[in-house]
């Protein structure tokens, strides 16, 4: 188990290493297209598997425990979005490339998932694998802090001319979209370890490990200058006030609180439907003076309608927007590879059914967590989730490969909390 758990670490702190690919090599060869974390999640997967395979010999009571808890609270809304991803891969669309979004995006981070929730109960703690979670975060933060300071970056020159920063990414946006989660995920476990009454040696080790890593992904988020990320943060944050007091409320309150949230959902999914049925009004009444990111964006909504008009059950299909995009551009001709809304990306590439399996996993998470508020790690992964949402107002985050392996890193969290009931310092 301890190699699995090595290689699992390996995978995790590699996942934006995405851009390291195959064909970056001269002597690198194969007909499928694979980046590194992929090669070590598959790895990780395969390894786990025989390991799986020879306590099966000695003892068949491990699968009867792996099948009950991967067949808890999230089974049926997972089996449903990797399905839709499935029958995306035949719509309107190239074959091969869709099959790349699907291996990368759904399966293997599905299979990652497998591995992480098994050896995590096994364990019955998370704590092996939010540390080197949190350590993708932290070398990606310090080379954007580094590119802020140097005035250099490889990855991406136009930032830098900007005063931006992207670190290993192409975009700054880029950075938020993955550092944003983390912040919320280091904050709650900080919190659960400062709720112990003594610190030991190792413990406060971890403490000033999670105070580094806080600093460090909040300054780079600050350098990059995302505003889908300064808005995920902020509500992130008020969210995770909220939810952490939640379990000290009266009754009545708890009432007020439930209708509260209700209300705000509510109020989101209205605003999203809002602009999106009057997207050619916004569009015709903001005019700057010179084309913004909100002009953009209001120009690459109003294309995905008309796309999503013609094609309203299955959407385009996997790895088609950007293909498709130009015969339906209205006043912005770049192609972008998806249309920058949490909600239109997944009903563009995977369809309605896709959508809908998306928004279940998100209100499970929700109610798995919700039982759990007095852990405060379990708050922090609410809190997370709030800053897809309002991240995902104009962004894509979900859909690059470090993204979906972390998204699906969360659910393996999410279901640690569903399966069972534990203490703080089992974490």
């Amino acid at each position: 188990m301890k190699f699995v758990q090595l290689l699992a670490s390996a995978a995790i702190i590699s996942l934006p290493l995405y851009v390291v690919r195959c064909k970056s090599f001269s002597w690198c060869s194969s007909p499928v297209p694979f980046t590194l974390p992929e090669l070590l999640i598959l790895a990780t997967f395969f390894v786990w598997f025989f390991w799986r395979i020879l306590s099966v010999k000695k003892d068949k009571k491990p699968v009867q425990r792996l099948y009950k808890r991967l067949t808890g609270p999230l089974f049926w809304p997972l089996v449903l979005f990797t399905l839709s991803a499935t029958l995306a891969i035949f719509v309107l669309t190239d074959l091969r490339s869709a099959a790349g979004i699907w291996k990368a995006y759904f399966i293997e981070p599905a299979l990652f998932y497998i591995v992480i929730l098994d050896l995590s109960l096994e364990k019955k703690s998370i704590f092996w694998i939010i540390i080197p979670l949190l350590f993708s975060g932290l070398w990606v933060s310090f080379l954007a802090i580094w590119q802020a300071l140097s005035g250099t970056n490889d990855f991406a020159s136009y930032a830098i001319a900007q005063g931006r920063v992207s670190s290993i990414y192409t975009t700054p946006n880029a950075l938020g979209l993955y550092l944003g989660p983390l912040v919320m995920l280091a904050l709650g476990f900080l919190l659960d370890l400062l709720k112990n009454k003594e610190i030991k040696s190792n413990r406060s080790k971890v403490f000033w490990y999670l105070i580094i890593c806080i600093l460090a992904f909040i300054v780079a988020i600050i350098l990059s200058k995302s505003r889908g990320a300064g808005v995920g943060l902020i509500s992130a944050f008020a969210a995770f006030i909220l939810f952490a007091i939640y379990p000290r409320l009266s009754i009545f309150r708890k009432n007020l609180f439930r209708w509260g949230v209700i209300l705000i959902v509510v109020a989101y999914f209205l605003v999203n439907i809002l602009v999106f049925i009057k997207i050619d009004s916004f569009v015709a009444a903001y005019k700057p003076v010179s084309q913004d990111s909100i002009e953009a964006r209001f120009c690459i909504w109003q294309a995905t309608k008309n796309m999503i008009g013609d094609r309203p059950i299955t959407g385009n299909g996997l790895a088609a927007y950007q293909k498709v995009y130009p015969s339906y551009a209205t006043c912005y001709s770049e192609a972008h590879l998806f249309p920058h809304n949490i909600l239109l990306n997944f009903w563009s590439e995977v369809g309605v059914l896709g959508l809908l399996a998306f928004l279940w996993i998100c209100r499970d998470w929700i109610v798995i967590l919700s039982k759990n508020l007095k852990n405060l790690t379990a708050v922090g992964l609410v809190a997370a989730l709030v800053y897809l949402y309002m991240h995902g107002l104009v962004d894509v985050p979900y859909f690059k490969n470090d993204l979906a392996a972390e998204f699906w890193i969360f659910l393996s969290f999410v279901s640690f909390f569903g399966v069972g009931k534990f203490k703080n310092q089992d974490l």
